[in-house]
């Protein structure tokens, strides 16, 4: 037998070809045979590394959120809906008095005419026109509760009958608006209390 020299020069050469012609479709192979997979550092992502609201409860696991987990003051009122939290939802001993002693109670004693007899983090009330007040505080007082009565110390005669109504001043988070009606249902200027729990 005759060695041939020239033969297996060809043949490396059209072997140096195959792979030249080739090269991607080994390359996508490879990766495809190693699975492709790409492993992240544990804690690698964090909070900067998502868009908002792109982890939701679906996402999470039962109990995967625990209050160690969780930043004081990073769950307000705001981030909650109505109703989602009840006291059937809260552990015994969930709620501790030193979070329950960050709640604030302000009060605004308002006579017939506006400004202030007695208050609590009210700076001015003015009223703005028969029946109607607006009471000015020193803070949001936009997603507190507030509660409205008659105030006979400011003047109110005791058994004065009608209504005290409040709510939120449009355009203005530090402000209450009041409005005050008589036993009929007319607008009428009366003393009252307002107190606004936060």
């Amino acid at each position: 037998m005759r060695s041939d020299p020239g033969g297996k020069r060809r043949s490396m050469v059209g072997f140096v070809d195959y792979l030249k012609r080739n090269a991607v479709g080994f390359v996508a192979l490879f990766v495809a045979l190693s699975g492709g997979a790409y492993a992240l550092a544990h804690n690698s992502v964090g909070s900067r590394e998502l868009k908002p609201k792109a982890v939701g409860a679906p996402h999470l696991k039962a109990s995967a959120v625990r209050p160690a987990k969780i930043r004081t003051d990073a769950v307000r009122n705001r981030h909650l809906r109505e109703g989602t939290v009840d006291v059937a939802k809260l552990d015994l001993g969930s709620v501790d008095a030193r979070y329950m002693l960050k709640s604030e109670v302000l009060f605004a004693q308002v006579p017939t005419g506006g400004g202030l007899s007695f208050s609590r983090g009210a700076t001015n009330a003015i009223r703005t026109d028969t029946g109607q007040y607006t009471v000015f505080f020193n803070r949001n007082v936009s997603e507190c509760a507030k509660v409205g009565g008659w105030n006979t110390l400011a003047g109110a005669v005791p058994g004065t009958s009608g209504e005290v109504n409040t709510g939120t001043s449009i355009g203005n988070s530090f402000a209450v608006r009041v409005r005050t009606w008589s036993a009929s249902g007319s607008l009428v200027d009366r003393a009252f209390s307002l107190i606004v729990a936060c």
